[in-house]
């Protein structure tokens, strides 16, 4: 047998026009059935695009790209791939906030090129009234001038396309200009060696209306046998069966007995690989079976899965399908059970849950899901993979699954869809509430593991929401109701207990339950929640002022995240902000810079509020050192916006109390007085009462540093006395430290320098041991001043060490320079980092600075601050000669320099 010819027919009418190619933001729209060369066409369609030199993005969604998690992150494979990981991390489940975020995000990076980007979608209609259609909606409405939109389905849907139609952008393909009409049919049948004769193609068009998949199938049918042309057109007039039905009887008869076997068979998946159909046929001559299917021209297609890449065309899987069911429904059990067991084995647990679902085993999928549940949202945080695992059981069906809805809840309370979580969580009480009243215990209803988790999940949320007053005692009281609990959820326990004891400063005790956590989840190697319990303890170091053993604990659990986890996961960001933050305090600025390039953005869809705080703090401080006022001010304002905007009012309390001191030490105190007041008055009307606390530990050192501003040095002494006095007994070092140099410089004020150099000699003393550097050179010239006179007076008193210290504090005060290299013989360029390379990339493209940060996963301040860092590394003062520097150095090249003509394929 001869293999295949290409047998691809092509039509003027099915040409994209000129005008696509050459206006803004042009949309093309193609509606049709199933078997209308939709995806023949688009692909036709996608060669004379990249022969134009344009940029092909291609994605074909399928069912479960109805989550708007997973077409988000179809999307950014497909678009950005480079950044899908860093983009991924960003999203995880992030509601409906994050995924607008990643949506603007790759719209800006399309915007960004200099080139025309064409973006194909195949097969919209499964997008229809899903949590999907708004993201398609926005990615139309925002659609940049380079970008063209081939958007094809089986149902038009008007409205997304309405705006394009109104302006003259949009060209529309339906069914009626792809039908076969009489000369194409004839064409069709040629290619095939079938002479076409008019009967016979009259004959066809007649019966099929023009239906290019069942004309093909006809012309295979004929191809084994064209000497019964006259036979065939009788049987497709008399028989009253579905042309389908018959087709597949006709076709079928014309393979050898193995091959139609093996075809119906394989027509169970919906993806396959040879591997996988050996599994499940039972054939070990899969391979030669399935290259025979192929060389004869049946409509396989590639699924984009590389695991599984093989697809029937869902017209000729539908019929077969339906003939295997309706025939043979026994070799259809032991089929899937076969492919089940390979799908197990090889970890295909997609395609395991989709093949269950799809013969009707919904509590198979169930199981595959609950099996795999806390491995993926808990061992390895995959909340959108979990996610969207859960979405593709029937709503109707999720209740009789309470373990996997309790899972459910974990994943959306990390991810901080909190609404969702507590619909969930209201239906499982309202069961069990439901069990109670009719007081007849079914052993299947697993009450007392939904009354447990219910409850535990509850102190969950309050943890994320930052909210912990009384949550210590109440945890307690679940373990003691609950001791024989599985070694997971007493983890949670005991670090839910930690988190609260830390919030109220009982540091020891906080680190003995968290350090029990940390223990529980090593031993059952769950490594995503490990990473968490790591985190909380590296805070509540860090609130002790024990920085040294916050930075080391803190490194371990990085180089452990990355090993099990793989990096740019939430995980390693949170402990990357919380490194930032340490790092800068022993004045080690440029690792700490280093640290928080991962980019705060990323921080708020799952991360601790103290990471969210140390991530901002650190960067305006980093910001400050090096003399860019004004954009650490920005930084902060940023994050208070931010912790208002998500209900996290410590976060909003903590950066405002920050910029605040830093207007203050730079003596606008009227101007810190007005943020001062605006803070308190936001506090008041949106943070509860349980943070007054947070508030009031903020007021003292505020109006402490005001009343030195205006010399009034007294009441500047009463604020600080029993600030300072609880530091001390909550064994708090850092802000001990800095009370103290508040201390001193009031003291001074008051001409006691006796008094004044005890209480800097008490300051140093703490620091010292800790390695504290920033917290003196951060208060800046009246503390420099003051630390000169000490040394002048005290020197030849100190110990060697402590005089080493003390210059090494000196020092810190003095112009840092903006580089790392200290041989000064590499060309300037090569100290760049990588994030810094890849900002100055983006610089090309004209885009805003809140553009560019929404390419790059980064909050605007962060940008900024690469901005500053660049610009100073390279000589220049602006964005322009940035650009010019670098091309001259060979660090980026020219606009239209090394493109790639088309992207790789998603799905």
């Amino acid at each position: 047998m001869k293999p295949s010819a290409q047998r691809i027919l092509k039509a003027k009418r099915w040409e994209l026009s000129e005008a696509f190619f050459e206006q803004p933001k042009p949309v093309v729209t193609v509606t049709a059935p199933a078997g209308y060369g939709k995806s023949t066409l688009l692909s036709e369609w996608r060669k004379d695009v990249v022969a134009r030199g344009s940029e092909v993005v291609w994605l074909v969604v399928a069912e479960d790209d109805r989550d708007g998690d997973k077409l988000t992150i179809d999307l950014l494979h497909a678009v950005a791939p480079a950044d899908a990981q860093r983009s991924q991390m960003l999203l995880g489940g992030a509601g409906t906030k994050g995924k607008r975020a990643v949506i603007m995000a790759l719209l800006a990076e399309i915007a960004s090129r200099s080139h025309r980007t064409v973006l194909f979608i195949d097969d919209i209609h499964w997008l229809a009234d899903s949590a999907s259609e708004p993201i398609l909606r926005l990615l139309i409405a925002n659609q940049p001038r380079g970008l063209g939109l081939v958007l094809s389905g089986r149902t038009q849907e008007s409205s997304l396309v309405s705006e394009a139609l109104l302006e003259g952008r949009l060209t529309r393909f339906a069914s009626s200009q792809l039908a076969f009409d009489d000369a194409e049919v004839a064409a069709l049948l040629r290619q095939h060696d079938v002479d076409p004769r008019p009967a016979l193609v009259n004959g066809i068009v007649e019966r099929t209306h023009g239906w290019p998949a069942v004309i093909r199938l006809i012309a295979m049918t004929l191809q084994e046998d064209p000497h019964h042309q006259d036979a065939f057109l009788r049987g497709m007039v008399d028989r009253r069966q579905a042309l389908t039905e018959y087709l597949s009887d006709v076709l079928l008869s014309r393979l050898p007995e193995r091959s139609a076997t093996f075809l119906l068979r394989i027509s169970l998946l919906r993806r396959f690989s040879v591997s996988l159909v050996a599994a499940a046929t039972g054939m070990a001559d899969a391979r030669s079976l399935l290259d025979d299917l192929e060389r004869r021209a049946l409509p396989f297609s590639r699924s984009g899965d590389p695991a599984l890449p093989y697809a029937l065309h869902p017209l000729v899987r539908e019929f077969l399908l339906a003939r295997v069911n309706r025939e043979d429904p026994v070799a259809i059990a032991e089929q899937s059970r076969r492919a089940l067991e390979w799908m197990d084995a090889n970890r295909r647990v997609d395609a395991a849950i989709d093949l269950s679902l799809d013969v009707g085993d919904i509590d198979a999928a169930a199981a595959l899901i609950d099996r795999y549940s806390r491995m993926e949202a808990r061992n390895y945080g995959r909340h959108s993979t979990f996610l969207y695992w859960t979405n593709k059981l029937p709503p109707e069906h999720l209740n009789r699954f309470p373990k996997i809805q309790c899972i459910r809840v974990w994943s959306l309370n990390v991810v901080r869809r909190y609404g969702e979580a507590d619909a969930i969580l209201h239906g499982l009480e309202a069961q069990v509430a439901e069990q109670n009243s009719r007081d007849v215990l079914d052993p299947s209803s697993q009450r007392d593991y939904v009354v447990r988790a219910v409850e535990l999940e509850r102190y969950i949320q309050l943890t994320l929401r930052d909210q912990w007053v009384g949550l210590a005692p109440k945890v307690r009281n679940w373990i003691e109701r609950w001791p024989d609990s599985d070694k997971m959820d007493l983890g949670i326990a005991h670090v839910l207990i930690g988190c609260g004891l830390s919030a109220s400063s009982d540091f020891e005790e906080a680190l003995h339950h968290l350090r029990l956590g940390q223990r529980y989840w090593r031993e059952v190697k769950a490594h995503y929640v490990a990473a968490w319990a790591d985190m909380w303890a590296v805070t509540t170091l860090a609130k002790q002022g024990q920085v040294r053993q916050a930075l080391y604990e803190c490194d371990e659990a990085v180089a452990e995240v990355a090993t099990h986890l793989g990096g740019q996961t939430p995980a390693e960001i949170m402990l990357q902000a919380m490194r930032g933050y340490l790092l800068y305090e022993m004045n080690r600025i440029d690792e700490a810079g280093a640290a928080l390039e991962y980019g705060l953005t990323a921080l708020v869809e799952q991360c601790s509020v103290d990471s969210l705080i140390m991530g901002y703090v650190a960067l305006a401080r980093i910001q400050n050192s090096q003399g860019s006022q004004m954009d650490a001010l920005e930084t902060l304002a940023e994050g208070e916006v931010l912790g208002w905007a998500h209900n996290l009012p410590r976060l909003a309390i903590a950066v405002a109390a920050e910029r605040i001191d830093l207007l203050l030490r730079h003596g606008e105190i009227n101007q810190a007085l007005v943020v001062w007041d605006d803070l308190k008055c936001s506090a008041s009307r949106k943070a509860g009462r349980e943070f007054d606390n947070v508030l009031r530990d903020k007021a003292s050192r505020i109006e402490a540093r005001a009343a030195l501003l205006t010399n009034r040095s007294a009441r500047a002494l009463e604020l600080i006395a029993p600030a300072l006095a609880h530091a001390v007994e909550t064994r708090q070092r850092r802000k001990q430290v800095e009370l103290l140099l508040l201390k001193a410089m009031a003291t001074q004020q008051g001409d006691n320098l006796h008094a004044t150099f005890a209480i800097v000699q008490e300051a140093l003393d703490v620091a010292m041991s800790q390695g504290y550097i920033r917290v003196f050179a951060d208060e800046g010239p009246p503390l420099q001043r003051l630390l000169t006179a000490y040394r002048e007076q005290r020197g030849d008193a100190l110990s060697p060490a402590s005089v080493a210290y003390l210059q090494q504090v000196q020092k810190a005060f003095g112009p840092r320079s903006e580089t790392s290299s200290e041989a000064g013989t590499a060309p300037i360029g090569q100290e760049l980092t990588t994030r810094e390379l890849k900002v100055l990339r983006k610089l090309q493209s004209g885009l805003s600075n809140r553009e560019l940060a929404d390419v790059l996963f980064i909050t605007e301040g962060t940008l900024k601050w690469h901005l500053r860092n660049i610009y100073s590394k390279l000589g220049v003062v602006s964005r322009l000669a940035a650009v010019s520097a670098a091309r001259q150095m060979g660090l980026i090249a020219e606009e239209g320099e090394s493109r790639k003509p088309e992207r790789a394929s998603a799905r």
